[in-house]
């Protein structure tokens, strides 16, 4: 297999999951007897055990981020593409690949199936 490209998404770029996170943080902090505000805020930039630590050391953070995930993994559905109406679409030039519109060429330099959405 030869890879031509590798694709990031960097928290919201390519997907818009703040409200997913929030979300999972709310009721993550709820459960806990937490004050969700508070524990939103130190969620920006730093991992979900480092939030854990600072909010309640009294809990452990491995087991508490596999409980993060859980929550996150539930919320997966409803994270949606931006422009998208909140799901990605196929193609209209091939209905195979995720872009707007592809050209032959896209799906020979690599581009088309599979693609992200591009705006």
């Amino acid at each position: 297999m030869r890879i031509s490209a590798v694709l990031f998404d960097v928290d919201g770029v390519l997907l818009d999951s703040a409200g997913a996170h929030r979300r999972v943080w709310d009721a993550w902090s709820a459960a806990r007897g937490l004050d969700p505000e508070k524990v939103w805020e130190l969620t920006f930039g730093r991992r979900p055990e480092d939030t854990v630590r600072d909010v309640a050391a009294h809990l452990d953070p491995e087991a508490e981020r596999s409980a993060l995930d859980r929550l996150l993994a539930q919320e997966t559905p409803r994270i949606g593409v931006p422009g998208r109406g909140g799901r990605a679409r196929r193609c209209s030039g091939c209905g195979g690949c995720r872009l707007r519109r592809c050209r032959p060429d896209d799906h020979a330099h690599g581009r088309g199936a599979g693609a992200g959405p591009t705006t």
